[in-house]
This record gives C-alpha cells, structure tokens and sequence, in this order.
C-alpha cells in the first residue's frame, strides 16, 4: 500500500467513526498530514507506511504543535525494517504513539481499545494492581502460591499489585489462573505533556532560523508567545492569553492560495485564529477565509488586542 492510499483510507475511517476531519495537505516533510476532531477530541496525525520514516524532529514539532492546539499526536503506520506493526498494538516512537491502521479502527470505530504496547524488551501489558491484589487476597491465595502458578517471583507479584507492567504471556497466565480481568487497556489518547520536556523542544527548535525573523520578533515584542515551525503548513503558532494564531509568512503569491486555505481549513477545524503575513501590500484582506495582514500594518500595532481585532475584521 503506498502513503496516499494508506492516507486516504486514515481519512475515511475517521469519518466513518464521526470525526471532522481536515482537507488533504499534500505537503512534503510535514509532522503531521491529517487533523482530526470529534467532540472534545482533537488528534493531530502523521501517517507512515514505514513508520523508520518518522524521524526525532518530526516528533518533536508534532508533539509540540499538538500540545498548542490541545490535542493528541498519534502515527498511523503499516511496518517497520523490522516488520508489520502488530495490530491491537500501541508502539512508542521518540514518545509518540504508533498504531496500525486496523488497530485505530478498532479502537475509533468498533470501541475496542488496543491491550498491548511494545517496549524495549518485548510487548507488555498494563496490569489493574487492586484488582489482582483484590483477587487474590479474597480467595486466600498466598503470593508465593500465586508466583508458583505463573511462574514469576513472589516480588514480581508485588510489584503488580503496586501497578507494574507485566510481559503478555505472564499476563495471561495470571489472568488464566485467577479467571478474572487484570488487564487494563491502553488509552492512546490520554497522553501527559511534561512541561519541562516541551520547553527544551521548544528551545532547540526554535534554536534554527525562522522563515521570517523580522515578523517573528515583532509578534514577540507585542507580548505572544511564538513558536516557529518548520515542518507545518503554517509558519508559527502564536500564542497570547489562551487565543491561538496559525501564523503563515508568505512572499510567493503563488503558492499562498493553497498555503491559505490549508491554514484557514486548519483554524476551523482547531478552532483558532488563522492569519497570513505579507511582505507586499497588493494582495487582498482576505484569501481563502484566511485574513490577510502586511507587514506594514503589522509594524504599526502596538496592542496584541489590535491583531485579533484586524482579525476578525478580515476574517469574513
């Protein structure tokens, strides 16, 4: 399966599973190629036919991307050189997680949450300690009793009770043997941001030359804080007071049509604000729902509140 089929079969299954989902990018060297939101959530997706393919800046810039539009970064993925992606499976890449194309349908469509992650080491699965502990306490099983029928140390079973991951074949066995559901599923979309992580991203990706500085360092000195992108199809995420900006900086009027209306279809979908930054000052209010703002004007503000204000002016 090549990457627009596989994309196009991503887009499908999410409609299918009552997600809105965002125009088609046709970006190259993007971190993301499809936004997806239903009700309260918001996945921001890069799909991979070899997930090798997604590499340690990619991820960097799509979990911080996902983080400022309040969403979820998932890869979509059929194998990597070392083999199909098993499906029922969650993969951890560079701190992102990998899913199979059936294992997202599953989980999306049919309510069946994937059970196993991969780690180093093998596949695991995550174990509900006060059940087990519940279990066994009840029925008067011993903890070397119960390390003897599974095979594993009386420690280990203390440490399952106290909520450590257990290899699948362990697992099973003790859930065999106790004839209960110790098995917790996975929830892929419950990822935690560490603040301090995305900072230090933040820091090294901000570290290269921005598309535009000049506009850049103005944003900054009205009060936002803003984050240059270089794998998205806008420019910068701006950020003040809670109200986002999709910042796009174009000088090639021929490729700001598209860049436009993929940023203003993104805005919609997000719910954020979506603004183009022009360095000439022939070009219209407004291309392709995306308002348009010349560097000129943009010199001449002085507020933050006056950006939103041009804004939504020009966003009609």
């Amino acid at each position: 399966m090549n990457r627009l089929l596989l994309l196009d079969n991503v887009r499908e299954m999410l409609v299918k599973s009552g997600f809105e989902v965002s125009d088609e990018i046709f970006e190259r060297m993007i971190c993301f190629d499809v936004i997806a939101r239903r009700d309260k959530t918001l996945l921001v997706i890069k799909v991979q036919v070899n997930i090798d393919s997604f590499n340690k800046y990619s991820a960097m810039e799509l979990k911080v991307v996902s983080n400022f539009l309040d969403g979820f970064p998932l890869v979509i993925g059929n194998h990597s050189g070392v083999g199909q992606i098993q499906d029922g499976a969650i993969y951890i890449r560079y701190g992102i997680p990998i899913m199979s194309p059936q294992t997202i349908f599953d989980y999306l469509v049919d309510d069946k949450p994937p059970l196993i992650f991969a780690a180093p080491g093998g596949f695991f699965v995550k174990i509900d300690g006060d059940i087990l502990k519940k279990v066994r306490e009840s029925r008067g099983i011993s903890l070397g009793t119960l390390a003897d029928a599974v095979g594993v140390s009386r420690r280990a079973i203390q440490m399952y009770e106290n909520g450590m991951n257990a290899m699948v074949d362990v697992a099973v066995r003790l859930q065999n043997y106790l004839n209960e559901p110790i098995i917790k599923p996975c929830k892929p979309f419950e990822s935690e941001y560490n603040p301090e992580e995305l900072e230090n991203i933040k820091s090294e990706l901000g570290a290269k030359e921005p598309s535009d500085r000049e506009v850049i360092e103005h944003l900054k000195v009205l009060g936002y804080e803003v984050f240059p992108t270089q794998r998205s199809p806008f420019d910068a995420i701006t950020a003040n007071q809670k109200i986002l900006i999709l910042t796009g900086i174009e000088d090639k009027s021929k490729s700001l049509k598209h860049r436009a209306k993929v940023i203003h279809n993104i805005s919609q979908l997000t719910d954020k604000h979506s603004v183009f930054i022009v360095r000439k000052s022939d070009f219209k209010q407004n291309i392709e729902g995306t308002p348009i703002i010349a560097l000129h004007e943009l010199k001449t503000i002085d507020d933050f509140n006056e950006i939103i204000e041009l804004i939504a002016e020009r966003a009609v």
